[in-house]
């Protein structure tokens, strides 16, 4: 579907990247991203007519607007590069204001199910990335995946620290090509991009001309000095920069023949641009995307067939069941630490809940399916519970005992969580870590969380996966504190629980996941003898 078609589909792909050089003209990205969500949505329905939009605005740090149109869609995938998939304003991390306009929209209007690439292009190691979906009960971020040659599944390196829900293969992956280089783009505007890449190409050419001169120069000392050299000269104002714009404008062929030489130099891409074997959970999240706009679909067919339906929040929890254990990550022989919580659910930094498998999507769906035919009356309630304290400015090492909202003899299982909270700091150090801790269970997770500032006030929150399948009742309290808040002053603290009732169809599915879960050759699925999930570990518990 055209991107200005007034009729929008159910599921699209939000992207809005602007061109910062001349090679990003040429790229198709977000053209990529969309044709693998509605490749992937098709292949997984069998219908060829299925389409995704996609919508030229970004999901990164939306303003209002921007949430107003995602609220249009059923899916929606969402793939950027580290430094465009924060919350990021040009500033720094999201203003206090606007976190707490994200955490407000989401929870007041119906969403799409969002599904958001981790992020990491492997060169930042960034653990720290704010993100709009982590407010979404039903988002799922996505790190990418892949087989080695012995079919054992494996985490790829780029895409192992930023808080995925799970991760996903790509198509890339698999050998499949995509158009992601369009071959003849318009120049129309993109003078200075031209310029740019003009002196970029002088300033080369120059630094190894120095280098031949003399070979014990650095190729960084040669960059500087040519850079110098260009900008005494003011070469980019030069008659003859500007002569080579102009024919390059009057004649784009000549400039599209250079850049795609460049471009196809490493023999992965061909003469029209198509490419393979690029990584990036840009385009594992789109696939993943992909499967659940096909769920999605599938239940309006039965609602047509006056039949009940899956909602979102049941579609993305079975996206969480369908996964498997993954135990390395690329390029390292050592077996990733898991985290087996009291519900027979694994975990891990690096994948999340494990990596989807999309056949077992398909029996779990099914399996949904038979159950809600056979007893259409069978528990479905979706329950947020909220857990809270009375805070009046507490040390942030002390305890925020937080005591649930439940009724008595309710109990839930436990879907995700997130702990919000607002604080200030008088001081140094500033805290890098909030620690939940569930005493019934003797457990801890301290994470890394993420912030927006106003003023000398902060906000800050943290998405939990861990707890997935764990029983919370009204009896139950937990507590919560930073681990390094000692000049910390606590203002609100809370925990919002998504989950559903215990014993209704989301308890019983997850009982039928784990037996289902598909056998990989021997070793894949051996776990150290001491599972630890990566977390800090602190000896004995605070004073409150």
């Amino acid at each position: 579907m055209a991107d200005s078609d007034p009729k929008p589909s159910k599921y699209a792909h939000f992207e809005n990247v602007a061109p910062r050089n001349l090679g990003d003209l040429y790229e198709r990205h977000a053209e990529v991203a969309r044709d693998i969500h509605q490749d992937a949505l098709r292949r997984f329905t069998g219908n060829d007519t299925l389409t995704v939009d996609l919508v030229r605005e970004s999901p990164v740090s939306p303003e209002r607007e921007t949430l107003d149109k995602m609220a249009q869609y059923e899916v929606m995938s969402a793939s950027s590069e580290l430094s465009h998939a924060g919350i990021v304003q040009s500033a720094g991390p999201a203003s206090f204001a606007r976190a707490s306009m994200y955490r407000e929209y989401f929870a007041d209007n119906e969403m799409p199910i969002f599904v958001g690439a981790a992020g990491n292009t492997g060169e930042y190691r960034d653990y720290d990335l704010p993100r709009v979906a982590d407010f979404a009960r039903t988002s799922l971020i996505v790190g990418e995946a892949s087989y080695d040659d012995k079919g054992k599944p494996y985490v790829e390196s780029h895409s192992s620290v930023i808080n995925p829900t799970l991760v996903s293969d790509s198509p890339f992956n698999r050998g499949e090509k995509y158009q992601y280089y369009n071959p003849s783009p318009s120049l129309e505007g993109h003078e200075h991009l031209i310029t740019n890449w003009l002196v970029s190409r002088e300033q080369t050419a120059r630094a190894d001309a120095f280098m031949l001169s003399d070979p014990a120069m650095s190729f960084d000392a040669a960059m500087n000095k040519a850079a110098i050299e260009i900008n005494e000269s003011d070469y980019i104002n030069s008659e003859v920069v500007q002569a080579q714009v102009a024919d390059f404008m009057a004649s784009p062929e000549k400039l599209h023949a250079l850049v795609m030489a460049d471009i196809m130099k490493d023999g992965t891409v061909d003469a029209n641009g198509f490419a393979t074997g690029i990584d990036g959970t840009s385009f594992s999240a789109p696939e993943q995307a992909g499967y659940i706009s096909g769920a999605h679909y599938e239940q309006e067919q039965r609602e047509q067939a006056d039949k009940p339906a899956l909602t979102k929040e049941e579609i993305s929890s079975i996206a969480k069941m369908a996964t498997i254990d993954v135990d390395r990550i690329e390029g390292s022989d050592a077996i990733i630490d898991q985290y087996n919580n009291s519900a027979d659910f694994d975990f891990s930094v690096p994948a999340g809940h494990g990596m989807f498998q999309p056949e077992m999507f398909r029996k779990l769906l099914d399996e949904a399916y038979l159950r809600l035919d056979r007893d259409p009356q069978i528990d479905r309630q979706s329950v947020i519970s909220n857990m809270s304290a009375p805070i009046d400015y507490k040390v942030g090492t002390g305890l925020v005992d937080l005591s649930s909202d439940l009724q008595p003899e309710q109990k839930i299982v436990v879907d995700r969580t997130r702990l919000d909270f607002d604080f200030s700091v008088h001081g140094m150090p500033f805290p890098e870590h909030v620690a939940l801790v569930k005493p019934a269970e003797a457990s801890m997770d301290a994470k890394r969380f993420e912030t927006g500032a106003g003023g000398n006030i902060f906000t800050g929150w943290v998405r939990y996966e861990n707890g997935f399948g764990e029983t919370v009742t009204a009896e139950d309290n937990w507590n919560a504190y930073f681990p390094n808040g000692e000049t910390t002053m606590i203002r609100d603290m809370d925990v919002t629980v998504y989950g559903y009732n215990q014993g209704g169809l989301m308890d019983q599915l997850m009982d039928y996941a784990k037996t289902i879960e598909p056998n990989y050759p021997v070793g894949l699925n051996q776990k150290p003898e001491e599972q630890q999930l990566e977390i800090i570990m602190y000896s004995g518990w605070p004073k409150n």
